[in-house]
Formats: C-alpha cells, sequence, structure tokens
C-alpha cells in the first residue's frame, strides 16, 4: 500500500476516502483520487494498484467520483482542472482498456451503467451530461446541462434516465444547472432540447429548478424524490410529467449528503447528523418516523442480503431484524 503525505487538498467537509469500492464479491476495488486506486482480494491482499495521475480539482476541494463495474472493465471518471477523462480498466490485472479525454472541469459524481432495451450505456455527468459505449468508450449522445456543477448520479427506470445538476448562483463561472432532463433510450448525438423548448426526440421532460444537489434522487410509486444539502428540504416529481409535486421542509431535518434509498412505500432520508427521516410516497408530503444514530453521516448506505450498512465518519452500523 501507499504511504506519505496527500497529494492534494481537501475540503473541509470531504475526505481521502470519499469515493466508495466495488466489488464482484471475489475482488474488492477503491478508489481514493488522486492517491491511487487499488484491487484487493477478499482477506485483503494486494492484486493490483494503479497511479491514475495528480491533478488540481477547483479550489482545492478534492474528489468524489465512485469507480463502476461493467463485465470485466473497472470504470473510473477522472474530471479536474487539467485534463479530465474517463478510463476503463482490466478489473483483473489493472491494464487500460480504453480512454477518452473530456471537456469537463472538476465534477464529483459517479457514473452509472445504464442497461435499457436498446443497449448498454456509461452514463457520466457534468456540465454536459455524456452517455458513451462501455465497451469502446465511444460517445453516444451528449445533452447541455447548462453549467452547474454535478454531484448527484442519474436514476433510472427502465428506458428512460433522469440526470439532473446542482444549481449554481453564486457569481462564477459554472453559475446556472438546476435541471433535472427525463432521456429516452437510444439517443444519438446532440439531444439538447433546441430554444426554449422542454422537449426534445429523446427527451420526455425537464424540469428547471428541480432541486437536485448532493444526493442522488430515487424512485417510488410514479414520483421522484431530491433531497437538499442545506435546510432539510425534499422535492417530488411526477416521473411521467417533470411536473414539480411538493417542495417541503422535513421538520428538524439538517444537510442531506447521502443519498435517500426506498422500501416499499417509504423513502428513508438520512441527513448528516445520524437522523433518517421517514418520508410516506405519495403526492402529499407525510414524515411517518424519525430515527437517530450518533455521528456525522455523509456517505450513502449499502444493502446486502437483508442486511443495512451505514457508514458515520467514525463508525459503521450494520442494522438487520
Amino acid at each position: 500500500m501507499k504511504e506519505g503525505h496527500p497529494p492534494l487538498e481537501r475540503h473541509g467537509d470531504n475526505t481521502y476516502a470519499t469515493e466508495t469500492p466495488v466489488t464482484d464479491g471475489k475482488h474488492i476495488w477503491a478508489y481514493f483520487g488522486m492517491i491511487g486506486l487499488y484491487c484487493c482480494d477478499m482477506d485483503g491482499k494486494l492484486v493490483w494498484s494503479k497511479d491514475l495521475g495528480n491533478f488540481p480539482m477547483k479550489a482545492g476541494w478534492g474528489t468524489s467520483s465512485s469507480p463502476v463495474l461493467y463485465d470485466d472493465k473497472l470504470i473510473v471518471q477522472v474530471d479536474n482542472e487539467a485534463q479530465s477523462f474517463v478510463v476503463a480498466l482490466d478489473k483483473d490485472s489493472g491494464n487500460e482498456i480504453w480512454r477518452m479525454n473530456r471537456s469537463e472541469p472538476s465534477e464529483y459524481s459517479s457514473p452509472i451503467i445504464w442497461r435499457n432495451s436498446v443497449r448498454d450505456e456509461l452514463i457520466l455527468g457534468g456540465e454536459y451530461c455524456r452517455s458513451y459505449d462501455p465497451l469502446t468508450g465511444k460517445l453516444l449522445w451528449e445533452i447541455n446541462m447548462h453549467k452547474g456543477r454535478s454531484c448527484a448520479s442519474p436514476v433510472t427506470d427502465g428506458d428512460t434516465l433522469y440526470v439532473g445538476n446542482e444549481l449554481r448562483n453564486r457569481g462564477g463561472d459554472d453559475d446556472g444547472g438546476g435541471i433535472m432532463y427525463a432521456i429516452k433510450a437510444g439517443g444519438t448525438g446532440d439531444i439538447t432540447p433546441e430554444n426554449s423548448n422542454t422537449t426534445s426526440e429523446f427527451v420526455k421532460w425537464s424540469c428547471n429548478k428541480s432541486g437536485i444537489e448532493m444526493s442522488s434522487p430515487v424512485i417510488c410509486d410514479g414520483m421522484i424524490y431530491l433531497l437538499g444539502r442545506r435546510g432539510g428540504i425534499v422535492h417530488a416529481i411526477d416521473q411521467k410529467t417533470g411536473e414539480m409535486v411538493y417542495e417541503k421542509r422535513i421538520p428538524g431535518a439538517k444537510a442531506f449528503w447521502a443519498s435517500p434509498w426506498v422500501s416499499k412505500d417509504k423513502i428513508f432520508c438520512p441527513d448528516d447528523t445520524g437522523t433518517t427521516h421517514v418520508l410516506k410516497s405519495g403526492p402529499e408530503f407525510e414524515v411517518v418516523a424519525t430515527n437517530s444514530l450518533p455521528g456525522q453521516f455523509w456517505a450513502s448506505n449499502a444493502v446486502s442480503n437483508g442486511r443495512l450498512y451505514l457508514r458515520s465518519t467514525e463508525m459503521i452500523y450494520c442494522i438487520a431484524d
């Protein structure tokens, strides 16, 4: 493993282990941004490591984009202030399979694989959300997000992709964004709606000032739920139309960094103080329960074999029947 001083700065609300590891049950891959990428077996023995370079990040905020697995490939999004790129590595050896340069500044969202009825797509957020062929890295389509900041990952429901980015209005060169798009499968080229239109051939609807920020959205019973980083705000959007159904402040809720999760007709919203606020799905805003754990929570949860795993800055909690 690597020892030494971190090669870049980080924001006080960030860490040097923000990225989420990924596993296939035989190996685990952990990316620590500019510190390096590591593959270990399930006993913790190092199999291989790779340095993807040290690049400056905006305002010294650090990194947060997690890797994603696709068949035999480990794919990493490395957006920064010098030369952004996305790279696919052989998961067993770390050898590079393909690499595509990107015209993006520092971005923080994690890539996802969208398996739809047309094809498999690699989706990356940014000032332009882009789709790539995960086998070759070929660009399939792109859509203009009108600047803003990309922290949340997209969510999919069959042949529809829902992608948005954070509204920025602080007088910087990234001012803009805040849009959410519902995108149809099979797009090609630039699919951005023209002029003041809210739809295009491959865009079902657009929602300005959607409320998306750090947390990734979730879908439950025909509604898309978005959590605001400040003020404990939840936004509920109609999945079919893109209309804002409600925008409410959850009583007592603090900042939302981690993403919510869904179980049956309930939406679980963990704030950064360790309190999970449970909402009932539907067009009416209703908080049905709150549950608290000690600690500060920035990381999203994981679920495996009927167990829920929550990570604070100090502890990991496992919750099960």
